[in-house]
Parts: structure tokens; sequence; C-alpha cells
């Protein structure tokens, strides 16, 4: 308990060149992760934007939407649950 107290109290440090380091490594796999599903879909697009990931699933690629997924919204979901249905 003393442990977590003197946390509270003084805080814990951080390496911030780590911090950044890791941010850059991560920055450059999401990059080429972006780049491999482009090529994939024969398209770009953003995996940022949830209509363009919606437009390449259900209208390029044509895979099946499922009906919990399908909210009649601007486009059928994208979340977590549905992603995983596929």
């Amino acid at each position: 308990v003393k442990v977590i107290a003197d946390m509270e109290l003084w805080g814990i440090g951080i390496d911030m060149d780590s911090c950044h380091q890791a941010r850059h490594v991560l920055r450059r796999k999401l990059r080429h992760l972006e780049e491999e599903a482009c090529r994939l879909a024969g398209m770009k697009f953003s995996l940022r934007n949830t209509t363009d990931v919606a437009n390449i699933l259900y209208t390029h690629l044509k895979l099946p939407m499922m009906e919990k997924c399908n909210k009649k919204k601007l486009h059928p979901s994208t979340d977590k649950h549905c992603l995983e249905l596929l």
C-alpha cells in the first residue's frame, strides 16, 4: 500500500524517448498495414474512414452483410463485432 501511496504522491517516471520511438515504430507499422490493405483491395481507401471500409468490404469485395450489422444507417456497421462475424 505504501508503494501505491508513493506513486500517487510522487507519480511514476516515464522514458519519453522510448515513448516517441515506440510511437514512430507503430506509425510505420500502421502505414505498412494501410498500404497492404489497399493493395489487397486493389484500390486506395482509408482504414480510418468507416464509410470507406464499409464500401470496400460490402460493395467492392461483396462480403455478406450480417443482419445484425445492417442497421440502415449511412452504411453497414464496421464495428469490432461485425468485423469478427465476417
